[in-house]
């Protein structure tokens, strides 16, 4: 008998009903809308952590730069107070080591180093796409003082400032 009956069962040519069809549609709906309410927030969370963290790297990077240029610098020409009205094309400020170091935004708005060999931006113009950056200096009692603010188009912003007593600089 227990065989009989396994062959009914799988030649049963019944479906399913259109109100089964539906109940498991809106079950379906109801743990994949469960699903989405617990990971998209861990994903905005995963973007900002991951942003703030390329930010910091940005930043440290060019501060790098500019303050192994501040550290062998004997005269510092600083910038505007506010680099936020920097018109383009405008020196931010001038380092003076054994050759001129300009910093400034070029008409694109773009932060590059300028010295005798070259001219170069220090970011990829990519970079511009979804962010810019702006650079200040202040020199206060032999003291120089960098601030660099990054802004990110989706509104967030970043200021990082880096102080350095270069060696040959006056006080």
């Amino acid at each position: 008998m227990g065989m009989a009956r396994l062959i009914k069962v799988l030649t049963n040519k019944k479906g399913v009903t259109l109100i089964e069809m539906i109940v498991s549609m809106i079950v379906l709906s109801l743990i994949l809308v469960a699903i989405t309410t617990v990971f998209a927030p861990m994903l905005i969370t995963y973007d900002r952590a991951n942003n703030l963290a390329e930010a910091n790297t940005l930043l440290d990077n060019i501060s790098q730069l500019i303050l192994e240029d501040v550290a062998n610098a004997t005269r510092i020409t600083p910038g505007p107070a506010d680099p936020g009205n920097v018109t383009p094309g405008a020196t931010l400020f001038i380092i003076r080591t054994v050759s001129d170091i300009d910093y400034y935004t070029n008409a694109d708005g773009i932060l590059c180093r300028r010295t005798i060999e070259y001219d170069s931006p220090l970011l990829s113009p990519d970079f511009y796409k979804s962010k810019r950056i702006s650079a200040a200096c202040s020199v206060n009692s032999g003291l120089v003082t960098i601030t660099l603010t990054l802004y990110a188009a989706d509104g967030w912003e970043m200021d990082r400032s880096y102080t350095a007593r270069p060696v040959g600089l006056a006080g």
